[in-house]
């Protein structure tokens, strides 16, 4: 179980993680169960590596290891240093890594790969003892985790979470899910985004469970009922596209060992919510959260009764929404707007992008929503335009950049399309160069090899002009509603 000591005040309280406290891992690709003694043990000693290579407080470390033991023993070493963790895909492209470098500057970089890291790459951990530090407290302002949410080609915008805004969030986790759920859960998302990281594997190992690492691919999805069956899964979550895949491949699992699914990241319709409860036997709830909440801020479980949109009440802090002057209002339908002790501390380097979002202490999340005078609250639509594909956020503008960096691209205007699978999928309506042509796969190809799969559009559309406000802007919306209505 999580050990958290208890100060005056309910405000004071301290978690921590120990070799005592910690959870265990079972990796079934390598059919290896590590301890909790075994991955402290690993924490210290990259500790100790770590602060070799320079490791202070406030300073960023590079993680950028596969879903394994040793992505959280390194994790837990970054902290005992002292340090920040930056933590990225190890998946992405040479050009991306360079500017995510370039733009946050790690002081260095835990990887298993040595190439096209910009910065000194530590692989290992010290053969030597480590400092043998007895626990490790997830509480203060020091910042703990950057994670990164767009800006892989463009300008980075990463997150920045507090020791104290992680043991917020943990703690709500631990309280709505209960420690005896949290037994065994499986692991089916990225680490490097708040809701894989924080809300699935951090939750579980705090409270004392066992985080199941699964083989990754398609066979995930396609053998999840037996997975289920075979490892004893009390506790899940994904994401709505994955759900799609899954219910279509794969039985449902024939014991009782699930006792609770999670949902979120995207929108969840009602009929695809009643249909994953319907296999998974137990209760599944539709989750509202995002990396700057340090993952799930609300719950809501299925029933006869409930809607699209519906995410259920806050699971810690307070939800209002703002009306047309701008005002708070505790119900009613506005801008949702969320005040938490999980709320990020800042996006890194980026002053103007903090205060936009946060103010007086309240986070505007640029979702549309219906509180209820219950404090149910229902999302209705979006504000923003980011693009939300099956969980990962893509920002237009960062495809636009990489767009107009081809040599036969004069223009590009990205823009968010219904998708059945993955709730959106990524559209650029192009302009190009006088004269050039451009084969649609010779496009993609050329993008796959700059940026991550998940950016990259899926539909494209060569228009001769985009859309613009009345003051030469760029118009979205417009240009959407252009191709949408008239497939042009």
């Amino acid at each position: 179980m999580c050990c958290i000591e208890r100060g005056v005040s309910a405000n004071s309280a301290r978690m921590e993680i120990s070799a005592a406290s910690i959870g265990t891992i079972d990796c079934l690709g390598s059919q290896v169960v590590t301890s909790g003694d075994r991955l402290w043990d690993n924490a210290n000693k990259w500790s100790k590596a770590l602060t070799s290579a320079g490791a202070a407080p406030d300073r960023l470390i590079g993680l950028a290891l596969p879903a394994s033991a040793d992505f959280f023993s390194a994790l837990f070493g970054i902290w005992q240093a002292g340090a920040c963790a930056l933590v990225v895909d190890p998946g992405l492209t040479s050009p991306e890594r360079s500017n995510i470098c370039r733009f946050a500057e790690p002081i260095a970089m835990v990887s298993e790969n040595s190439h096209d890291w910009p910065v000194t790459v530590i692989s290992k951990p010290s053969r030597r003892a480590g400092f043998d530090q007895a626990s490790l407290q997830l509480s203060g302002t020091a910042p703990a985790l950057a994670l990164l949410t767009s800006g892989t080609t463009g300008r980075p915008k990463i997150v920045v979470l507090s020791f104290a805004a992680i043991e917020a969030r943990i703690r709500a986790n631990i309280a709505a899910i209960g420690a005896g759920t949290l037994s065994r859960t499986l692991q089916t998302l990225s680490l490097s985004f708040g809701h894989g990281l924080i809300g699935s594997a951090l939750t579980t190992l705090v409270a004392g469970g066992t985080l199941v690492l699964p083989r990754s691919g398609p066979a995930l999805a396609m053998t999840l009922g037996s997975l289920i069956d075979q490892h004893s899964i009390s506790f899940m979550t994904s994401v709505p596209a994955f759900w799609h895949m899954a219910l279509k491949a794969s039985p449902a699992p024939s014991g009782e060992c699930l006792r609770r699914v999670h949902v979120g990241s995207a929108p969840l319709s009602k009929k695809h919510w009643g249909r994953i409860s319907d296999w998974a036997g137990c209760p599944v709830f539709n989750c509202y959260g995002m990396t700057e909440t340090a993952n799930w801020i609300a719950a809501a479980p299925y029933s006869d009764r409930i809607a699209d949109g519906a995410v259920g009440p806050c699971l810690e802090g307070e939800f209002a929404v703002t009306d047309e002057d701008g005002y708070a209002k505790a119900s009613g339908t506005g801008e949702v707007i969320v005040r938490s002790a999980g709320l990020m501390t800042a996006y890194l380097k980026q002053p103007k992008a903090t205060a936009a979002v946060l103010r007086d202490r309240w986070y505007h999340t640029g979702d549309v929503g219906r509180i209820d005078r219950d404090g149910f609250l229902t999302l209705v639509g979006r504000q923003k335009e980011e693009i939300n594909r099956a969980g990962s956020k893509v920002q237009p503008a960062e495809v636009d950049q990489l767009l107009e960096m081809h040599p036969d691209i004069d223009e590009a205007c990205t823009f968010a399309v219904p998708d059945a699978v993955s709730g959106e999928a990524v559209a650029a309506a192009i302009v190009l160069s006088s004269g050039r042509d451009l084969d649609v796969h010779e496009l993609t190809r050329w993008c796959n090899a700059r940026a991550r799969r998940e950016i990259v559009p899926s539909h494209w559309y060569f228009v001769e002009q985009l859309c613009r406000t009345d003051r030469g802007k760029l118009d979205r919306a417009g240009q959407r509603k252009l191709i949408l209505e008239n497939g042009e």
